[in-house]
């Protein structure tokens, strides 16, 4: 208890006032002087002064001379509060979005980085326009060349989008639940499906349990929808990024589910159904090499 009283005390000491926050964060720059920091942040020269001794005083800034520099303390704390504050930007930034919405299938580890979406945007469905989600993706599309994706639920446009790839010589692979592999299977057509992976352009996982999001991940963007409180699919809302870093949290979502499915080969696609022996046999997922 006495740590968590302490570790509450380091952060309530940085989010309580916001000169000092500032300055933490401007030093993560690099080496400023006084005046730099009181022109960057607008205090008053007092407030400057003040708020670097107590900075100094925990050991989070050093002075010599004129400059101003964080020391390693001071660099991870400001590192942890850059996260805190993007962590926070993107829960407010997107609060309808996460608010209406299921996280149940998304891992801790990838909530504690929920900082990379502050730059995202959510794609939501008007009366005017109910195909704006999807359109906002099928777009970018064009310019890929591969595509990773999970599906708790298989829409025609999926089926759509997929093949349009699959025509340009693009590769796919999928992960589906169950439910989802049946109407997979049943609007791509058997014997497509089956040709397209004996191609090795298409790859077929099966997921066990309940997901409550779908997803789809490219070179160029990162797209997800996620279910309700009610447990249905919510197709109207999509939230979409093409930052470096969304990619790269897209990809750890999908190794993490990858790593928990199975995959489909050809003797095992029996005309879009799963029979309880077959589900029993794809439950033991594939061994996910270390690192």
């Amino acid at each position: 208890m006495k740590d968590v009283q302490e570790l509450l005390g380091e952060v309530g000491f940085l989010a309580g006032s916001r000169v000092r926050a500032k300055i933490l964060l401007e030093l993560l720059e690099g080496r400023k002087s006084s005046s730099e920091l009181k022109e960057s942040i607008r205090a008053p020269a007092s407030t400057i002064a003040h708020s670097l001794w107590e900075l100094e005083s925990k050991n989070l800034v050093e002075r010599a001379s004129e400059s101003c520099v964080l020391t390693s303390k001071g660099r991870l704390m400001g590192a942890v509060l850059l996260r805190f504050i993007g962590s926070f930007d993107s829960i407010r930034v997107h609060r309808d979005f996460w608010n209406d919405h299921s996280i149940k299938s998304i891992s801790d580890d990838l909530l504690m980085n929920i900082n990379v979406f502050r730059r995202a945007k959510v794609i939501e469905a008007t009366l005017e326009d109910l195909h704006r989600p999807h359109a906002s993706y099928h777009e970018m599309l064009d310019s890929t060349g591969h595509l990773k994706a999970l599906l708790a639920v298989c829409f025609p446009r999926h089926i759509r989008a997929i093949k349009e790839l699959l025509a340009r010589e693009a590769s796919v692979e999928v992960i589906l639940t169950p439910e989802a592999y049946r109407e997979f299977i049943r609007d791509f057509g058997l014997s497509e499906v089956k040709n397209n992976i004996e191609k090795g352009s298409l790859s077929l996982r099966i997921i066990n349990g309940k997901q409550e999001l779908s997803y789809m991940l490219s070179d160029n963007f990162f797209s997800m929808g996620l279910f309700n409180e009610t447990g249905a699919y919510d197709p109207s809302r999509i939230i979409i990024g093409h930052e470096r870093e969304i990619l790269d949290w897209g990809k750890r979502l999908f190794d993490h589910h990858r790593g928990m499915s199975s995959r489909i080969n050809v003797d095992d696609i029996m005309g879009g159904d799963l029979t309880m022996d077959e589900k029993e046999g794809l439950t033991a997922p594939d061994e996910v090499p270390e690192g």
